[in-house]
């Protein structure tokens, strides 16, 4: 499992980067949002993973999302824990 916290910007989206090495070690990304400190009814995956990074959206701007992903380890089909630092964008 992966995850990490993201500040929405001015839009209610940010995106999520994600290490070079990521995409190659992990496929089948299950995602997973928590809006913490205020409702955010509409948070929502806007785009998948592309091999460097998805986005999130639908928040309010500066609201702030918890990700988890479920990943896989391809080389030896187990899963994974791992925490991993987002910038933070306003």
């Amino acid at each position: 499992m992966w995850y990490g916290r993201v500040v929405l910007d001015q839009t209610g989206r940010a995106r999520v980067p994600l290490p070079d090495w990521f995409g190659a070690l992990h496929t089948d990304l299950c995602y997973l949002l928590t809006a913490l400190g205020r409702p955010a009814p509409q948070l929502h995956v806007a785009e998948e993973f592309d091999g460097t990074g998805f986005v999130v959206a639908g928040g309010s701007a500066g609201g702030v999302a918890r990700i988890d992903a479920l990943t896989s380890d391809v080389e030896a089909g187990r899963e994974l824990a791992y925490t991993t630092d987002i910038p933070q964008h306003s």
